[in-house]
């Protein structure tokens, strides 16, 4: 699992990507060994989870979390119902008073597909029925907001891309590795070519792309969006 933004942010508050995408083979094999090593020192029987921060630049590593789970219907149950139920029982088990425990209100999202921008785009489809994909806004955004983490910086990069901003600014303002770059920014250069009459004039011939591309990368709602 990878998250896309950087350590600086709450994983909890990241996008994640499964498998990792931009982990070399000897990086995925270093956290691989040492994982198992962790395991190993601390006698974790089942399952465990833990958290790296890893430098793009160089073999250096931090262990940020290791989360040994006991039982694997505790995740399971927390999926499907939202409910939070280890920190329930760690509160219980600490003598407070189930009807004083708030439930976490907050929910993620999960999509399955063969291509990381078909998934991203459901992904952000699912979060708010008016959202049809990675969509601009129609306002001028500045530097600051495209460094801060928000709930809706996701829009703000695709606002970004808009408006002009090259991989490299992008990289120097939220530090989210090139590989994602490209594909947020392939996206948004599709929805401004494509959808160009004065580059496709024949409707026939747009349509007929806008469907080979949908099966790859957007969304019908976008689509209809932009017919």
């Amino acid at each position: 699992m990878e998250n896309i933004d950087p350590t600086a942010s709450h994983t909890d508050e990241s996008i994640v990507v499964v498998p990792s995408q931009t982990l070399s083979s000897d990086e995925f094999n270093l956290l691989r060994s040492v994982s198992i090593k962790v395991v190993r020192h601390l006698g974790i029987v089942g399952q465990c989870n833990i958290q790296f921060s890893l430098n793009p630049l160089c073999i250096e590593y931090y262990i940020i979390k290791v989360n040994a789970c006991l039982i694997r219907s505790s995740a399971l149950a927390l999926k499907a119902t939202g409910y939070s139920l280890g920190y329930i029982t760690a509160k219980l088990a600490l003598g407070m008073n189930l009807v004083d425990l708030k439930n976490l209100k907050s929910v993620e999202v999960m999509t399955i597909s063969k291509s990381f921008d078909e998934a991203f785009q459901k992904c952000l489809r699912m979060v708010d029925q008016n959202f049809t994909g990675f969509d601009s806004y129609a306002r001028t955004i500045t530097d600051n907001e495209i460094s801060a983490l928000t709930d809706v910086n996701v829009f703000i990069l695709a606002t970004a891309f808009h408006q002009g901003y090259t991989i490299e600014r992008f990289y120097q303002l939220t530090q989210i590795d090139r590989w994602f770059l490209y594909q947020f920014q392939a996206i948004i250069q599709f929805l401004v070519h494509r959808f160009n009459s004065s580059i496709i004039q024949d409707r026939a011939l747009l349509k007929q792309n806008v469907w080979v591309f949908l099966i790859n990368k957007l969304p019908i709602p976008q689509i209809k969006h932009f017919d």
